[in-house]
């Protein structure tokens, strides 16, 4: 979960990993905001995936179908479905030199 937190990416494409988390449901709505970024509208992207596994499993894990992507400052929403005991979310990040925003 990426509350107010300002994500910088080292190089283009660098990809973070959230802590695992229960998943408390099958499914959830995930929303991701964009409230500032390094770069003008259309140099940077910001995408959301989510990762599911057991408790047992060991990584990698399955990537759930769907994800949040934004190229702006604004918000985005996606609905998942089909999770395991875990979840996490991974997110991928910077297309250019400039690659920082700040997400909640």
């Amino acid at each position: 979960m990426l509350l107010g937190q300002t994500v910088m990416a080292p190089t283009a494409g660098a990809t973070y990993y959230g802590p695992w988390m229960p998943r408390r449901g099958n499914g959830f709505l995930a929303v991701l905001q964009v409230f500032l970024a390094s770069t003008t509208v259309g140099n940077f992207t910001v995408k959301v995936e989510v990762q599911t596994k057991n408790e047992e499993d060991i990584d990698p894990s399955t990537a759930l179908s769907g994800s949040i992507t934004v190229n702006d400052v604004g918000v985005e929403e996606a609905l998942f479905t089909g999770c395991l005991e875990l979840v996490r979310y991974s997110t991928l990040t910077g297309v250019s030199t400039d690659r920082w925003c700040t997400c909640g």
